[in-house]
């Protein structure tokens, strides 16, 4: 039951690795403990013979499983067959019939059958090398990446420049669905930057600033954007953004905070930023979607604006926007190009099983912000939502998605003229109490 509930409970969400962990950890001991007599219920049951041939064929399963269920993830993402859920039930019996193969054909004959010594090393050693070079050289061969380029423009990720992570962006353009795409960044000399107030951009001056963001890097992929705006007013601005830091209150532990007591000092230091420069606005922004439920969500949501309450003006929260069923993996342009020589014309892309969920959400804020005199919604998902599920995510040769969930600096580019309409209404200096 141990087990099961850490399969069932834990999640990356959860704290995990962390105490957690000795869930699974404890009810994997129970169990050793419980086979060591020969006549428990346990080790008649892993003595059965069907228990006994997966025990044998583990370590291949344990080999070839995830593979199988990773490459059925992407072919039913580049086809659009079924879920995500059907495909890893196909990838998980595929890997273990391949496992079966591998037992069978390979590691029996190697460990028990007749093979000299000699002529297992060369075996094994051609097997290396012959998967190494297979490795290496499918992807080249296959990768359209390089001419993307040539169809369509080149995009930019201005985010980076505004993340409390050190070295935010240094590596980015590494991942395969980034290979096309810029990050500009600033590598910061310093860590914690946030406790001396973030990432500041003093448009202003020497003056307190006007807008504070709080956010992950769906705040960051908006920071080109709303520094813009900021620039054009005189107005300083603070950013306290990082990838997977959530704006909500209390955050959460994560790469950049990841034990709870530096998630305690990062929620002190920017509320009390707040109480001291008292902005005109406080903009939230994150990926909304990755909470786990709604009701949790809606308590975070309101645990913040409590939390703010008499040290900001209004808070605008930003809702999320549509995410590409195409998953993390897939560089978006690739795909496009991939799918325009096989069927001469560009894809169309839906969004992903949890549009749902999203719109839920976006509800849930317009309702809560409806009761909360200083908090407003803006709504970016008019201008990429079509018919059918699909969503807008390119225009001539401009892509306004830089991944699966991302905008890119084409993409945030088209809420400027909502950002207008709120900062534009900007009210004389006031806090609510």
């Amino acid at each position: 039951m141990m087990i099961l509930a850490g399969y069932l409970g834990i999640s990356d969400s959860g704290g995990f690795p962390g105490s957690v962990a000795w869930v699974p950890a404890g009810g994997t001991l129970l169990v050793l403990a419980g086979v060591s007599r020969a006549d428990s219920w346990s080790a008649k049951l892993l003595s059965h013979p069907a228990a006994v041939v997966i025990g044998k064929m583990s370590y291949s399963i344990y080999l070839w499983h995830w593979p199988a269920i990773v490459l059925a993830r992407h072919y039913a993402e580049l086809h659009d067959l079924g879920t995500r859920r059907s495909a890893s039930v196909v990838g998980m019996l595929a890997g273990v019939g391949l496992a079966w193969v591998a037992y069978r054909w390979i590691e029996a004959p190697m460990r028990m059958g007749a093979v000299h010594r000699s002529k297992k090393i060369i075996l094994l050693g051609g097997g290396f090398v012959g998967v190494l070079i297979l490795a290496q050289g499918l992807p080249s061969s296959a990768s359209t990446t390089g001419q993307a380029h040539l169809n369509f423009s080149p995009l930019v990720f201005r985010g980076m420049e505004f993340s409390l992570a050190p070295e935010a962006g240094a590596f980015a353009s590494l991942a395969t669905r980034y290979r096309d795409v810029e990050f500009p960044f600033v590598k910061l000399a310093e860590t914690q930057v946030w406790l001396n107030g973030g990432i500041l951009k003093p448009h202003g001056g020497t003056n307190a600033p006007k807008v504070v963001v709080f956010g992950s890097s769906h705040a960051l992929m908006y920071g080109g954007e709303i520094d813009d705006l900021c620039r054009e007013r005189s107005w300083t601005a603070a950013y306290f953004c990082a990838d997977g830091v959530s704006p909500l209150y209390p955050t959460q532990t994560c790469e950049l905070l990841p034990t709870a007591e530096a998630v305690r000092g990062f929620d002190r230091a920017r509320l009390g930023w707040l109480t001291r420069w008292h902005p005109e606005w406080l903009v939230v922004v994150d990926r909304w979607d990755r909470f786990g439920s709604l009701a949790d969500f809606e308590s975070q949501v309101r645990a913040l604006l409590e939390a703010v309450r008499g040290k900001v003006g209004q808070v605008l929260f930003i809702s999320q926007v549509p995410v590409l069923r195409l998953g993390e993996a897939v560089n978006l342009r690739e795909y496009a190009r991939w799918n325009y020589q096989r069927s001469g014309q560009m894809p169309e892309i839906s969004a992903d099983q949890r549009a749902a969920r999203r719109q839920q959400q976006r509800e849930l804020l317009r309702r809560i912000v409806q009761e909360c005199p200083y908090a407003r919604l803006l709504d970016p998902g008019p201008f990429f939502e079509q018919a059918g599920g699909r969503v807008r995510y390119y225009e001539g040769d401009k892509f306004f998605y830089a991944d699966d969930d991302h905008l890119s600096q084409f993409g945030s580019s088209l809420i400027r003229p909502l950002l207008e309409q709120h900062f534009g209404a900007l009210p004389s200096k006031k806090v609510l109490n």
